[in-house]
């Protein structure tokens, strides 16, 4: 890329972040243009959170100061909460390319305070977060094939049953003042130990705050 095409393609983010920081609406088809490889965009629709329902699901997860989105794909609800909040904001995700592909994109914006991590997310403390974002992380497993992202991993209907339980183990185990946001729930059950707070029609489908006691 030629030194004119980047300084146009960094005045055009710019401009992006300038918009959301001011509270104006930014499309989501706008907003993705941040992400390369392109294919990635073709399914912003059914997989990534739209621009507006990250706008209110982090409005409710700012204030626990350090946030994880679990099954974060290619990184967006992070990157518009490192935009658009002082929080700290950390996205675990599996398949690798994906966390590539949120990486390059936190650094063609120039954001700070958020991070991608390539694991499972069995690997993170989540003890160390008082904020937790899910939108729908598992379901994938329970989908026919053709209807996969793609092969990199493997997927399986029992993969989610262990994901869902192994979730709902460490949510028990979570600090009291743990804040969790769903997005089309998360396929499991909240510990008793969390207090529903707000159920909310957002995009296609409800927003929900848990709050642990």
């Amino acid at each position: 890329m030629n030194g004119s095409a980047s300084s146009l393609r960094h005045l055009w983010v710019e401009e992006v972040l300038a918009r959301l920081r001011g509270g104006h609406p930014v499309s989501d088809a706008t907003f993705d243009r941040i992400f390369f490889p392109t294919q990635t965009r073709r399914v912003s629709r059914s997989f990534w959170t739209p621009v507006d329902v990250a706008r209110r699901a982090i409005e409710l997860l700012a204030p626990a100061g350090a946030v994880l989105d679990i099954g974060s794909g290619i990184g967006k609800l992070c990157l518009l909460g490192a935009a658009l909040t002082d929080a700290r904001f950390v996205g675990v995700e599996h398949r690798a390319h994906f966390v590539r592909t949120a990486e390059e994109a936190a650094l063609r914006a120039g954001l700070s305070r958020v991070e991608f991590v390539h694991a499972d997310f069995r690997a993170m403390d989540l003890r160390s977060f008082q904020g937790i974002y899910l939108y729908n992380p598992f379901d994938e497993n329970r989908w026919p094939r053709a209807d996969h992202l793609d092969d990199s991993i493997v997927m399986s209907e029992n993969k989610f049953f262990d994901d869902v339980l192994a979730l709902e183990g460490r949510l028990d185990a979570a600090r009291a003042g743990t804040r969790v946001v769903t997005y089309h729930g998360f396929g499991g059950r909240m510990p008793d130990a969390f207090r529903h707070v707000l159920k909310a029609r957002s995009g296609s489908g409800y927003l929900e705050l848990w709050v642990k006691h």
